[in-house]
């Protein structure tokens, strides 16, 4: 993953973390877990390894949800890696849509702008009282 593709993501982090993959990370050292939960992660760990992943290089696993899935920073699985290659693959199509999307949604603001020309919230169109102020 790129610099540029982490700084855009919102992280943040947990003593245990399930990637939207279905592997659980878990923090192998310091006092961030009770004993019993570490020691029921190490059984987890060695009865189902690609399932669990110990980290003991951090008080904290990196986690951030993106499109909607929680992912693990430096999971296996590799999900936010191939995001962003999804994105930077496809960028001139997405740069089109960005282009596209923004003309149509200014063209629709326009509308209503000048649909609501002369309008007030208090009178209608200028110089007619609304119902709502007449007695």
């Amino acid at each position: 993953m790129t610099p540029e593709f982490e700084k855009m993501l919102q992280w943040g982090g947990s003593p245990t973390a399930q990637c939207g993959c279905g592997r659980i990370h878990y923090v192998a050292s310091g006092d961030n877990m009770e004993p019993c939960e570490l020691e029921r992660m190490e059984r987890l760990w060695a009865a189902h390894p690609d399932c669990y992943i110990p980290n003991a290089d951090s008080d904290s696993i990196g986690i951030t949800e993106y499109n909607g899935i929680t992912a693990v920073w430096n999971c296996p699985c590799g999900w936010l890696e191939r995001s962003e290659k999804f994105l930077w693959t496809n960028r001139a199509a997405i740069i089109e849509y960005y282009k596209a999307r923004t003309a149509r949604e200014l063209a629709e603001a326009s509308a209503n702008a000048a649909a609501l020309d002369g309008v007030s919230n208090t009178t209608g169109p200028v110089g007619e009282a609304s119902p709502e102020t007449t007695g």
